[in-house]
This record gives C-alpha cells, sequence and structure tokens, in this order.
C-alpha cells in the first residue's frame, strides 16, 4: 500500500509540472503581450512582474509543491482509505475488500482477538496476487504534455520572429529599468559623471542629437516630471534644487524617452550646531557667555573665545587664515583663541568626496581698553571764597581703579608743600558712566588772601591687560581775592544793597497810596467788577515785586557779609550787631504777609468784597510797618556800615605805622629798594586818605551823625614827613630818612588812638543817650497805661449821652496824640539801636491803630465797641511796657560792661557784656518759657494767698504787671513757634498754638481783674503744656546730639544747582542699578546712555 501511495504522488508531481509549465508560459506571454501592446511605465510593470510572480507561485504550491510533500510523507491528503478505495473501483474483483480487511486491520489493532486476526492475514493472502500499481498509469498523463508544449512553440515562434514581442518580454522581466523608446534622435548626459552634494542645488545637462531636434525636454523623477530650460536648440538645463538623495532619472522629450540615469548625492560636510564661548578677563567681573549662530563677535581685549563645532559627515576642518588642519573626535571640534586685536576666522568642512563643505566666517572686533575720560566743572561758593564745589563725569569702557584730586598751594609765587597734595575722591568702581562731586573747604589748608590754588584731577582705569591707563584734567588755577578785593567787593555789596532798600522803600510808599485808593473804592461799592479786582490784583503783584526785591537784598547781605568776616574776623560786638541787622531784615518779610496776600487772593475768586476789604485793611497796616522797619533798617544799616569803615581804617593806620617803623629800622637795604618800599607806604596812606573821606561822607548821611573830627592837620602833617623820608631816602640820607620814618609812623599811631578813642566816646555818648531816651519813652507808656486804664473805668460809668463823654473823647483825643510821640520817638530810637525789637515798633502802631478806632466808635457813640478797643491798647501798653523794660535792662548791663572792659587789652574784651548776662538775645527756647511762666505762677500763688488771709484783692497795677508778663510770655512761645516753622520742624513740641490760646485767655483775665478758681485752672494746663513741651525739646537735643557725630564737612545750604545736580546723580545711580551685569560692555554702555539721556 504504502508503495500504491508513493507512486501516486509521483503520477500528481508529473502531471502538476507540466500543468504548471503551461500556466507559466500562458502566463508570462500574456504579460509580454500586454507589454508589447501598452508599453506600460516601471510601475506598471512591477506590478505586472510581481502578478506573475505571485501566480507562478500558488501555481508552484499547488502542481508542485503538495505533491513533493505527500511523496515524502510530510503531508498527506491520499492515505490508505483512499488508496483501498482507488484500488477497488480500478479492480472489480477487489471492489471493496481490501477498504473492509483495512477497517478489521484497525480493529485488531484495538482489541487482541485472535480470530480476527487470523481472518485478516487470510484476506491479505487473497489480495497479494493483484497488481495493484497498475491502477496509476502514468502514460495517462501524455495528454497533459500538448497544453506545455503549444504555448512554449508559440512563444519561441513569436520571440524568434517578433524583435519587438522579445524586448517587451525583456522589459517584464526588468520591470525596474526605463526602457527608451527609440527616437529619432539620441539623449547625451554626463549626469552621472558628477557627484551631487546634499542638501544643495545641481544643475542637469541634456544635449539631443539626430535628425529631428525636440524643441521641449522633461526631466522625469519618479511621478515628478519637469519641463527643462532650453539653453539653445538641442541643449537643454533644469536646476534642481535641494537635492536629499540618490534616484534614478530620465529625460521625455518629443514623445520619446531616455533611458534611466543614475543621480547621485553625496552626503554633505555639514555643520549642525556652533556655540561660542567667550571667557573674559577676570578684571571686568563679567560672567563667561555663550553665543549661538553668530557671525560678528565683539569682545574687549584679552577675551578667550572657545568655539565648540559640531559636525555630520565631517572628516577634517580647514582653519584660516592660519591653514591649520583641524581632526574630529565624535564629529566635535573645539577651537581656542586669545585675542586682543580685531581678526577674522574661516572654518571649513571636508570629507573624503567632497573638498569644500560647510564653511563659518566669523569677525572677531576687539575692543581695546580705552582710556578713561573726565569732564569737571568748578563753582564757587556764593558766601564764601574759600569753599569750592567741584562737578564731574567720568567714562570707561569698562571701570575705574581710583579717582584723585591734585593740587598745589602757592603764596607769593611759592609752593607750600604738603604731605596730602594727593586726595582720592570716593567713585563707584564698576560703574562706567557716572557723575561724580567733590566739596572743597580751602579751610583745611589754612589759605590767606591772595593766595593761589593749582588743581587737576586723575582719572584711572581697571585695565588688567595692559595694565592701569590714567587721564588728566587741565590744570585750572584759583585765585583768592586779596584784602583790597574784598574791600571793594563789600563797597559794591554795600550801594547795591542800599540802593535796593531805596527802591523798595520808595515802591512801598507808592504802593500804601495806591492801598488808601483800593480801600477808599471799596468804600464806594457794593460789588467788585473785574477793574476792581484786577486793581486789587495789581497791588498783590507789586507787594511780592517788593517782596523778592528785599529777598535780594537780604541775601546780598548774608553774602557780603561772609566774606567780609572771612579772611579778617571782625570783633564780637560788631558780629552781634550784624547778626541782629540780619535778623530785621528777616523780620521784615514774615510768614503772615503771605498768607494774608494767599487769603486775599483767595478771597478775589470767591468775590467776597468786605472780607476783601478787612484783608487789605490789614494789609496796609502792614505795608505801613515795613516801610518804617525798611526805613530802620537802611538807617542801621548805614551805621553798622560807618562802624565798620571806622574800625577797618583805624587797623589799617595801625599796620600802616608798624610797617613804617620796620622801614625805617631796615639798615642792610639798598637805597633803591628802601625808596619803592617807602613809595608803597606813602601810596598806602594816600587810600587811608581816600577812606576818611568815605568816612565823612557816610557820617554826614546818618539822621543823627556821630561827632567824629575830621584830622585834617593831622593828616597833612603825616602825608609831608612821608613824602620828605621818600625824598631823603631817594637823595641818599639814609639816617634823615630813617628819622623822618620813625616820626611819620608816631603820628600814624597817634592819629590811629585818636579816632579810636573818638569813636569810643561818640558811640558811648549817643549809647548813654539812647538809654536816657528809652527810660523816658517806658515812663511815658507807664503813665498813658494808668491814664487808659482810668479813661476805660469812666467810660463804663458814664452813659453815651453823658455831658462828660464829650470830654472823655477828648481825653482820649490826648492819650492818642501822646502815644504818637511816643511811636515817633521809638521809631527814631529803634534807627540807632538794633536791640529795639521789630514787633516793638509794630506794637506801638497796633496801639495807635486801636486808638483811631477807639475815637471813631466814641464819635459814633458805640461805647462797647470803643472799650474792646480801648482794651487792646491798654493790652498793647502793657506789652510794650515789659517789652522795653527788657531792653533797658539789657542797656543798663551793656554799658556796664562797656565801662568794666574800658582800657583793658582788645583780647581781654572780645565779648562786650560777657557772660551770662550779656546783650546778646537769647534763642527761644521751651526750658526758659516755663521757668518764667514757674515766675509769673509763683507770684500769682502769693497774691492768691494774701486775698485768702483778708488782704484783699490785687491792685489793678498788679495785674496789669500779671497781664505784660503773660503776654510776654506769649510772645515768646510765638516766636519758638516761629523759628521751628521756619526750621522745617512746626510740630517737634507739641501743639503750642493751643498753648499759647490758654495764655490769652489767661491775659483776658488778668485785664478784667479775674482771679478765680477757673483762672487757676488754665494756669494749671499751661504748667502741663510747657512740661510737654519742655520734655519733647530735650528729647529733640539728644536725637540732634546723635546725628551730629555723622557731621557734614559743610554747614551751610548747597547751592540749588549743585543739589539739582546730585539728584540727577542719584536717580542716574538707581537707574544704573537696573542694567544688568551680565550684558556686553557695548549694549551695557548703550543701556547707559539711555538711561542717562
Amino acid at each position: 500500500m504504502e508503495y500504491f501511495i508513493k507512486k501516486y504522488y509521483q503520477n500528481q508531481l508529473i502531471k502538476g509540472f507540466i500543468i504548471c509549465i503551461s500556466i507559466i508560459i500562458i502566463a508570462f506571454f500574456t504579460l509580454s503581450f500586454s507589454e508589447y501592446l501598452g508599453r506600460f511605465e516601471t510601475q506598471t510593470r512591477t506590478y505586472l512582474f510581481y502578478g506573475l510572480l505571485g501566480l507562478s507561485t500558488l501555481v508552484l504550491v499547488q502542481y508542485i509543491i503538495r505533491p513533493i510533500l505527500g511523496l515524502i510523507n510530510i503531508k498527506r491528503s491520499f492515505g490508505y482509505s483512499e488508496a483501498a478505495a482507488l484500488i477497488g473501483s480500478h479492480f472489480p474483483e477487489v471492489q471493496d475488500k481490501l477498504v473492509n480487511t483495512l477497517q478489521l486491520q484497525e480493529k485488531a489493532n484495538n482489541s487482541n482477538q485472535q480470530l480476527l486476526i487470523a481472518s485478516i492475514n487470510q484476506r491479505i493472502k487473497n489480495l497479494s496476487p493483484i497488481p495493484f500499481a497498475k491502477a496509476i498509469p502514468y502514460k495517462d498523463n501524455i495528454p497533459y504534455i500538448k497544453y506545455a508544449l503549444l504555448p512554449a512553440i508559440l512563444l519561441v515562434f513569436i520571440l524568434l520572429t517578433t524583435p519587438g514581442f522579445k524586448k517587451s518580454s525583456q522589459r517584464v522581466v526588468q520591470y525596474k529599468t526605463h526602457f527608451e523608446i527609440e527616437a529619432p534622435f539620441e539623449f547625451e548626459s554626463d549626469l552621472e559623471k558628477d557627484v551631487a552634494i546634499q542638501n544643495e542645488d545641481i544643475k542637469i545637462q541634456l544635449i539631443t542629437k539626430g535628425e529631428q531636434i525636440p524643441q521641449d525636454a522633461y526631466l522625469r523623477i519618479g511621478t515628478y516630471k519637469y519641463k527643462m530650460k532650453m539653453d539653445q536648440l538641442g541643449s537643454f538645463s533644469y536646476q534642481l534644487r535641494n537635492v536629499q538623495k540618490t534616484e534614478k532619472i530620465y529625460f521625455e522629450a518629443g514623445g520619446f524617452s531616455s533611458r534611466e540615469y543614475l543621480l547621485n548625492v553625496a552626503p554633505k560636510p555639514s555643520i549642525t550646531n556652533t556655540y561660542i564661548r567667550l571667557i573674559y578677563p577676570k578684571y571686568l567681573n563679567l560672567k563667561n557667555s555663550i553665543l549661538e549662530n553668530i557671525g560678528e563677535i565683539n569682545v574687549p581685549t584679552g577675551t578667550i573665545i572657545e568655539w565648540n563645532i559640531q559636525t555630520q559627515n565631517v572628516n577634517r576642518l580647514i582653519i584660516n587664515p592660519s591653514k591649520d588642519t583641524l581632526t574630529l573626535v565624535n564629529d566635535n571640534a573645539q577651537i581656542r583663541e586669545r585675542y586682543l586685536k580685531s581678526s577674522r576666522l574661516s572654518i571649513t568642512t571636508q570629507n573624503n568626496l567632497i573638498k569644500k563643505g560647510d564653511s563659518l566666517n566669523f569677525s572677531i572686533q576687539v575692543s581695546p581698553d580705552l582710556y578713561p575720560s573726565i569732564e569737571v566743572n568748578s563753582q564757587k561758593d556764593s558766601l564764601s571764597h574759600k569753599i569750592l564745589y567741584f562737578m564731574g563725569r567720568i567714562s570707561d569702557d569698562h571701570g575705574f581703579d581710583k579717582l584723585q584730586f591734585h593740587y598745589t598751594h602757592l603764596r607769593n609765587g611759592n609752593s607750600l608743600r604738603s604731605d596730602s597734595n594727593d586726595t582720592e575722591i570716593p567713585i563707584n568702581l564698576t560703574q562706567i558712566n557716572q557723575k561724580f562731586y567733590h566739596p572743597w573747604n580751602l579751610d583745611a589748608i589754612e589759605v590767606q588772601p591772595n593766595d593761589k590754588i593749582e588743581y587737576y584731577y586723575t582719572i584711572w582705569d581697571n585695565d588688567g591687560v595692559n595694565g592701569s591707563k590714567y587721564s588728566q584734567t587741565p590744570t585750572a588755577t584759583y585765585k583768592l581775592p586779596s584784602i583790597k578785593e574784598i574791600q571793594e567787593l563789600t563797597e559794591k555789596l554795600n550801594k547795591e544793597i542800599k540802593q535796593s532798600l531805596n527802591d523798595a522803600q520808595s515802591k512801598s510808599k507808592n504802593l500804601e497810596e495806591q492801598m488808601k485808593s483800593v480801600e477808599k473804592m471799596l468804600t464806594e461799592k457794593k460789588n467788585l467788577d473785574w477793574n476792581d479786582k484786577r486793581k486789587i490784583q495789581e497791588l498783590l503783584e507789586k507787594k511780592k515785586s517788593i517782596q523778592e526785591k528785599l529777598k535780594k537784598s537780604i541775601q546780598k547781605n548774608i553774602e557780603k557779609n561772609f566774606k567780609e568776616n572771612e579772611f579778617n574776623p571782625i570783633q564780637e560786638e560788631l558780629l552781634e550787631k550784624q547778626k541782629k541787622l540780619e535778623e530785621i531784615m528777616n523780620d521784615v518779610l514774615d510768614d503772615k504777609t503771605q498768607k494774608l496776600m494767599d487769603k486775599i487772593q483767595e478771597l478775589i475768586e470767591k468775590n467776597k468784597k468786605d472780607e476783601i476789604q478787612n484783608s487789605l485793611q490789614e494789609l496796609k497796616f502792614d505795608e505801613k510797618q515795613m516801610n518804617k522797619e525798611m526805613d530802620r533798617l537802611l538807617e542801621l544799616f548805614k551805621e553798622l556800615e560807618l562802624e565798620k569803615k571806622l574800625l577797618d581804617t583805624i587797623d589799617k593806620l595801625n599796620q600802616l605805622a608798624k610797617q613804617q617803623k620796620e622801614l625805617a629800622s631796615k639798615t642792610n637795604n639798598k637805597k633803591q629798594d628802601k625808596a619803592a618800599e617807602q613809595e608803597k607806604l606813602n601810596k598806602a596812606f594816600d587810600e587811608i586818605k581816600k577812606d576818611l573821606k568815605v568816612i565823612e561822607q557816610q557820617n554826614k548821611d546818618l539822621e543823627n551823625p556821630l561827632n567824629l573830627n575830621k584830622h585834617e592837620n593831622e593828616q597833612q602833617s603825616i602825608n609831608q614827613k612821608m613824602k620828605d623820608a621818600l625824598s631823603k631816602e631817594q637823595q641818599g640820607k639814609s639816617k634823615n630818612a630813617s628819622q623822618k620814618m620813625n616820626e611819620s609812623a608816631e603820628q600814624i599811631n597817634k592819629l590811629a588812638q585818636k579816632m579810636k578813642q573818638e569813636m569810643e566816646e561818640a558811640y558811648e555818648e549817643q549809647q548813654t543817650e539812647d538809654y536816657n531816651n528809652l527810660r523816658q519813652i517806658l515812663e511815658n507808656l507807664i503813665q498813658l497805661s494808668f491814664d487808659q486804664e482810668g479813661l476805660i473805668t469812666a467810660f463804663k460809668k458814664n452813659k453815651k449821652y453823658s455831658p462828660k463823654y464829650v470830654e472823655l473823647r477828648q481825653d482820649q483825643r490826648r492819650i492818642k496824640d501822646e502815644t504818637k510821640m511816643v511811636e515817633d520817638s521809638l521809631l527814631a530810637l529803634s534807627k540807632r539801636n538794633e536791640q529795639i525789637q521789630s514787633f516793638v515798633n509794630e506794637e506801638i502802631s497796633r496801639v495807635n491803630e486801636n486808638l483811631d478806632k477807639s475815637i471813631k466808635h466814641l464819635g459814633e457813640r458805640l461805647t462797647y465797641n470803643a472799650l474792646v478797643t480801648q482794651q487792646y491798647a491798654m493790652t498793647g501798653y502793657n506789652n510794650l511796657a515789659l517789652m522795653l523794660s527788657e531792653s533797658l535792662k539789657q542797656m543798663q548791663q551793656q554799658m556796664k560792661n562797656q565801662k568794666e572792659n574800658k582800657g583793658k587789652p582788645k583780647g581781654e574784651c572780645k565779648k562786650p557784656g560777657g557772660g551770662k548776662n550779656s546783650n546778646k538775645p537769647q534763642k527761644p527756647n521751651a526750658s526758659a518759657i516755663k521757668k518764667m511762666q514757674d515766675e509769673l505762677a509763683k507770684q500769682i500763688k502769693e497774691l492768691e494767698k494774701g486775698q485768702k488771709q483778708g488782704k484783699g484783692k490785687p491792685s489793678s497795677k498788679q495785674f496789669a504787671e500779671m497781664a505784660t508778663k503773660q503776654a510776654a510770655i506769649r510772645k515768646k512761645i510765638q516766636e519758638l513757634q516761629s523759628k521751628l516753622q521756619k526750621e522745617g520742624k512746626g510740630g517737634n513740641l507739641g501743639d503750642l498754638k493751643r498753648t499759647q490760646d490758654l495764655m490769652d485767655q489767661v491775659e483776658e483775665d488778668f485785664y478784667n481783674k479775674r482771679l478765680n478758681n477757673q483762672t487757676f485752672q488754665k494756669l494749671n494746663q499751661i504748667e502741663f503744656k510747657l512740661s510737654e513741651h519742655e520734655k519733647a525739646e530735650k528729647e529733640q537735643e539728644q536725637d540732634q546730639a546723635r546725628s551730629s557725630n555723622e557731621g557734614k564737612e559743610f554747614d551751610r545750604p548747597i547751592p540749588k544747582n549743585i543739589e539739582k545736580y546730585l539728584e540727577q546723580k542719584e536717580k542716574e545711580t538707581e537707574m544704573i542699578q537696573k542694567v544688568s551685569p551680565e550684558l556686553q560692555p557695548y549694549y551695557k554702555q548703550k543701556v547707559e546712555s539711555y538711561f542717562e539721556n
């Protein structure tokens, strides 16, 4: 049975081979015939070819592979049962015997039955003679041969007889190859000789040759078709861009195609990434930075540049201009170099196929470390010749090492050596563009008049590569004024101040008249029109103009005083007078007037006519007072000017006498030198004579001139002797010349002593006169106070229709006239004596104004209104009495001290009046005020105690004294508040205004002769308030003491333009701090320049 099955599969294999050959030949023939007819594209032929291949594979599997698998018994679908059935159908005698035998055999295998096995063996024996193999005849396959042979013969015949069919068969087999249609021309291209570079463009050339030349040509790449450009007849080109890979291409022209060409694309040597590391010199304090994909590099000199290059398809790098070759490691390379000057760098890539791939070009711009620059402007102090302000700007590209100030001190052409002629100015070493401010006080080097200072600045940069470099400003010279120049400046400023005060006074008088006119106009009108407002506005503008003029005069006076005293300190007495004059000047421009003007301006806008009228009356009163004060100020200024001139002239005479005596004692000088020196002294005396004439004129200009002699005879005598001395010296008679010199020196000295004695006597006489006048004024005021008190009592007792009412009104007018005389006397006295406070004149004017109002009210029989103004006048009398009493005591003490100091050496009496009892006014302070209030409270308690003991109520005089003292204390509080407000510390000591109000209420109680529990409650509140003020003042003094340790170089305000400069400098510094320190120097400088602009 096994043999039969194998023969069966052998037969199937022979038949399958024949069928397989037949199908494959027929399919190939059909495919070739289709290609012959259709001439398909490569892609279609590919599909057809793989279709043929697939069909052939199926046929082989079905007809060849399966029979072979059955033959070798791997996978059989034809087994014993099928074989038995086939044999039974072929041999009639067998029929199903063989099938039955196999079934029995199967059962026998499953059971051990001997009988069954014997039956099977019997059946096998009976079937053994039958030739089973004949059931599968090989000759039955012969008919199938025709199906293979006929297609094969036909295929061979067609291939032999039809060349085109053979080519189509070839095209089927070579399905990937592009076959040209035979054309009447030839395609020629050198494409395969070139190598394209990846990611770059290539120009593809095509030339057509033949009898017929096409007009158009196309480039075919895969499914894409590109029209080529005809350069000339038969020559075409196409620029293929951004080639990526090797590809097959062919050309089409005139309906014909070329063969396929291979476009070879070589990998381009390329640079995939480049980053540059900048390593800056350490002195720049810059962080190392990373740059990417940048061609122009700006770096400071000395910077190390490190290139890190990542590549692809690169074997080596060519570095230019050095032409070095750099080998790569893992497609990476590094170049490192330090640059001191600008340069260029080129990097080119290569590989084995391409000599020039990607390239990089770098321009390295090296910024040299430039020299620092410096600009300096200087400004003199407006007050002092010894103070200079320097404002400058320094700049550098990277930073600084130091800024130095150098100076040379010259006196009489000789340099004064010093170990500290170089000063280092503090600056920000890292800020490349900055301003600096350097104030210089020449007191530190003890300068004298006519000295010269040569100075310059040097700025050093922080160049860490080439060494620190410096720039220097040109040497400048500052000359201090001589004594003569200072005196000339003083005289010039004195004239300007006097002229300015005269102008302001004249304008003030005119303004006062205009105010009267406007006041009259307001009285006649009910409402204000536009013209009325304009007139009032013009008054305010004129008032402002006068104030501005006074401010300039005050500033000029301060400047004059400072410069005048800077090199020649004056006596303490003159200095106090000078300060007192400055205080009077400042008092003329009080804040109250400015507030009143602001109030009038506001009322104008609100159109409040009545309030404007009242405020204008107040402003007119202030203007009248200011006019008086300016008159007084001008007279005091002239007196002080005269006194200074006298003292300066006396000092010049003493100095001249000393020089004359020294010249007389010189014996070894040459004749020409001694004569020249004498001639200088003669000229100096001529100048003194001019000064004496100026003194004479200044004395005449005073309202009350001093009793001073002209000393014309002494001047002529001295002048003659000095001329004789010069003549004798020129004649060579040195002995006679020396005698004349000694005589002139003695006379000069006597003249100085005589002038000094006359001056002292004149001022002593004036002081005595002032003292007597002041005492008389004080007595008159006290008497007027009592008269006014009695008159107030009389008016209270008499009705307004009483016959005595007219008589009392006449008494009021008499008091008014006498008070006016006191006012004139006080004004005249205050023009000679600066100790009379400004508010004294104001107070007496207020008294007169209240008396005028009282007389007016009495004329209208308005007794109550008259009593109010009379009470105000009474308060004024008491205030004045107390103020003048204090001034009288000061004058007494001053006269006493002057007598004690008379005849003593000058050095022993620098402070006339010396000690704690000096006439120098004490500045108001909370402690002193509290002490005064405590004394008053003690006096009140004693009166209360006496009242309880049955001694009766205090007298009117006692009440008046207490009211006057309380008013004086209140005045001190006002002065303290005004002082604190000027210093910008208005609220530092608490609510001073509340304390003033309480004192004012206590005054009113005293004037009304009240001393009750409410009065004592108010006094206790005042005591408590003053304790709080005193405590706050002590704390403030402690804070000032702590802060004073820090100290400042100058105890004076900085000029406004310099203050503005410093504010700009601070602002600039804040802006510069916003610039990132990581910015490159170039960009950092640009940012700073932007901030500066």
